[in-house]
């Protein structure tokens, strides 16, 4: 754990903490050799003091690195919806529609937004009109309904045409090229979709792309 805290701090703090850290031990050391009891109460206080430094050095770098190893774990999550909306299309020689909505702009039917949805454009209402009509029904197969969690938001979703979903046919090629992109309080990252059907990942520390 002090590893971690360590490589997270700068080489300024790292170097303060290492000269606390020594003093500390000089302390127990000079207390064990003196009386043979550790440490007096006045040394104690001087050991918290200096353990609730590093805490506050190494805390907030702690929760950045976490939230940027649940944004990219997210990020992942959804190249791999990619793969497996390509997969499911060619294997149930079927459209699979893949439906973004991003913060504020709720899929109308229930109001929530910030998710994407995976499904097998297969349905058989409305007198089976419902089948290849590009749009979510509660006919239509469901694969995937991943709802983003609350620190992570869906910024934007740009394909041909400007829509916010595209698909897979039959044969694995997607119909709309595009890219979406998601974010936390301090990093972005953008899943692009090229016209053969690769996937591509890039990562920001704000909001800027390469072109």
């Amino acid at each position: 754990m002090c590893g971690i805290v360590f490589h997270l701090l700068s080489k300024k703090e790292f170097s303060h903490c290492f000269r606390q850290f020594n003093y500390l031990k000089e302390l127990f050391m000079t207390s064990k050799t003196k009386n043979g009891f550790g440490f007096t109460i006045v040394e104690l206080i001087i050991a918290m003091a200096i353990i609730s430094i590093m805490i506050g050095f190494g805390a907030p770098a702690l929760m950045d690195a976490y939230g940027n190893l649940k944004l990219r774990g997210q990020a992942r999550d959804m190249y791999s919806a990619f793969q497996k909306a390509r997969s499911e299309a060619i294997k149930q020689d079927s459209d699979v529609i893949i439906v973004f909505c991003e913060t504020g702009d709720p899929l109308a039917s229930d109001g929530v937004d910030n998710r994407y949805l995976i499904f097998i454009d297969n349905g058989t209402g409305n007198g089976g009109t419902d089948k290849g009509n590009g749009v979510w029904n509660d006919s239509d197969e469901l694969l995937l309904d991943i709802k983003m969690p609350g620190d992570i938001t869906i910024v934007s979703s740009s394909f041909t045409g400007a829509q916010s979903d595209t698909s897979f046919n039959s044969r694995g090629i997607p119909t709309k090229s595009g890219s979406i992109v998601m974010k936390n309080s301090v990093r972005w990252y953008k899943l692009s979709l090229s016209t053969a059907g690769n996937v591509n990942m890039q990562i920001s520390q704000d909001g800027t792309w390469p072109p």
